[in-house]
């Protein structure tokens, strides 16, 4: 696989993330639910690239 393949395949990945994260932040005024939201999203992107026996802290049990 080149390296320009794979990095066309990250920047896909932190776009989908920076368009939910800043989605998030503009649908809501309160800073804790912003930084529930946007911990959501990461978190659901490590669930996607992570074995189901790795833990990505509390918030990302199986």
């Amino acid at each position: 696989m080149s390296n320009e393949v794979i990095k066309n395949y990250y920047q896909a990945i932190m776009e989908r993330i920076e368009s939910e994260v800043l989605g998030i932040n503009a649908q809501f005024n309160h800073q804790g639910v912003k930084g529930t939201g946007n911990e959501n999203t990461l978190t659901a992107l490590l669930k996607s690239f992570l074995p189901q026996t790795v833990w990505c802290g509390y918030w990302c049990s199986y």
